[in-house]
């Protein structure tokens, strides 16, 4: 890789590039250029499946490899494969079948590196997932193919989110609320920070180079293990104590001051922080 990158920039999509309606403000758009231009490295940091995400990085002129499934896999779109992955045993899929017997109004989908199964749906799947990530429709837990590497609830009734979390059959795994509405599930071995830890071996840089963004708890360890960090106003008062900086919606463009702020790092070495 080529080691002349003066930072990494590591965002999150959903609640932080982009409002709930799936649109990043031209804005921003033009501040990554920026950044990216500046000597910066962008990568896309996201509970996302890579087919969902290739979308944004386009947009974004994002040629490296991104973070997908919550940690779980780093996916490079030039090679269109996965580079690195930390998978669940097959053993989850018992747990899966729990949630299917003991839940019956909540969604389920199984993320693999062979692709998206979808076992249960519901009306809050229906409106507000991304359309790319439904999966194909199987009858039973058996037919699910590849490397488990995400496991996705939704529910309209978050405490019963909350309970099912709570249940033995999740041994093995790390269960954390993505937005109220939305569970998602993965290997205790692995999350954002695991995965952002494997690029920057990659890149030969260092914690001390690295900027991240994010709006919800399972952003939470990369926050905070980055030099720099950036949250949303509307996020969780737990995940804004633990950022830099607090920013804008995406409604309002918030990342572009984030790159920006980025960029007079790679031009000047430090950041001159002005108070809130």
């Amino acid at each position: 890789m080529n080691k002349n990158y003066k930072s990494i920039f590591l965002s999150d999509i959903d609640g932080t590039l982009s409002d709930h309606n799936f649109y990043i403000h031209p804005k921003v758009i033009a501040a990554a250029a920026d950044y990216m231009d500046s000597g910066g490295i962008l990568v896309l940091s996201t509970g996302r499946a890579p087919v969902a995400t290739e979308q944004v990085a386009r947009l974004m002129n994002i040629t490296h490899p991104c973070i997908v499934y919550s940690g779980a896999g780093i996916y490079d779109f030039i090679q269109g494969k996965l580079l690195w992955s930390s998978p669940m045993g097959e053993e989850v899929l018992a747990a899966v079948q729990y949630v299917l017997e003991q839940y019956t109004d909540v969604s389920v989908q199984v993320f693999t590196d062979d692709g998206i199964y979808l076992l249960q749906s519901n009306d809050i799947l229906d409106q507000k997932a991304v359309r790319a990530e439904r999966g194909i429709r199987i009858p039973e837990v058996s037919l699910v193919k590849g490397r488990i590497l995400k496991i996705l609830l939704t529910g309209a009734d978050a405490v019963a989110l909350e309970t099912c979390g709570t249940w033995p059959v999740w041994k093995g795994t790390t269960y954390r609320f993505a937005s109220r509405h939305f569970v998602e599930i993965v290997s205790d071995h692995t999350d954002k920070s695991v995965a952002m830890a494997e690029l920057l071996r990659l890149y030969d840089m260092n914690p001390g180079q690295t900027f991240a963004a994010g709006d919800a708890m399972t952003d939470y360890t990369m926050l905070a293990c980055s030099r720099y960090s950036f949250v949303p106003a509307n996020a969780p008062e737990k995940l804004k104590k633990t950022g830099s900086r607090i920013i804008e919606v995406p409604e309002q463009g918030g990342m572009a001051a984030a790159f920006q702020l980025a960029q007079e790092y790679n031009e000047k070495g430090e950041i001159l922080w002005e108070e809130q």
